[in-house]
């Protein structure tokens, strides 16, 4: 199956982000970086989107998102001084050129303090990180099992639960999040199969790789 990985974005519709940093680095070497990213990404990306899974690796990342309607997005951009916010708020053409430029933003703001931090030269991430468009609900339900099993499939933990660098803990104890959890569940059908599915999807991930 063959994709296209640099998708543009459009509203409403979903999205499988992820990207990894280069070379093979440690982009993540303490609880605190991931907790800054965290905050980098609600800061410069978050609010295009509903965000419905993301999973934080040691070198890379993975996030299932939404796009929000325009008029969300331009709401936004309002709040952003530059070049790219102020295109998209007088012509709508720009709608993916605004929100790839505020992940630009986002992945300058982590190389610069990766950077600062450990004196490291050069790139820290690859420069085009990959978005596909889910068309549908049942490659959305893979999409985010997939994100959640990415620390058992590199062999990090052998429980979702114990990895506490992605949404599916949220998920399960119901904590105060905007992980849109009810939107999820009824793709599953409810909690419960939500939860059968993952503990299935450890069993039998290797037959889609």
């Amino acid at each position: 199956m063959s994709f296209n990985y640099w998708q543009d974005f459009e509203e409403n519709e979903y999205y499988h982000i992820y990207n990894k940093a280069i070379n093979g680095i440690t982009l993540f070497k303490c609880d605190q970086e991931y907790v800054d990213f965290l905050f980098k990404y609600k800061k410069y990306v978050s609010p295009c989107f509903n965000t419905y899974a993301y999973c934080l690796m040691p070198n890379h990342f993975h996030f299932l998102i939404r796009v929000k309607q325009v008029e969300v997005v331009k709401k936004f951009s309002k709040t952003q001084k530059t070049k790219k916010a102020l295109a998209f708020m007088y012509d709508h053409e720009y709608f993916n050129d605004f929100i790839s430029d505020q992940f630009k933003r986002m992945f300058s703001s982590v190389a610069i303090r990766y950077k600062n931090r450990y004196n490291h030269k050069g790139a820290v991430f690859i420069e085009k990180y990959k978005r596909i468009q889910s068309q549908d609900i049942f490659k959305n339900i893979y999409w985010l099992t997939y994100i959640h099993h990415n620390p058992i499939h590199h062999h990090y933990t052998k429980e979702y639960s114990e990895w506490i660098y992605s949404s599916y803990n949220t998920y399960i104890i119901n904590s105060e999040s905007e992980i849109c959890r009810e939107e999820v569940y009824e793709w599953f059908g409810g909690k419960q199969y939500f939860l059968q599915y993952h503990d299935d999807f450890k069993y039998v991930a290797d037959e889609f790789e």
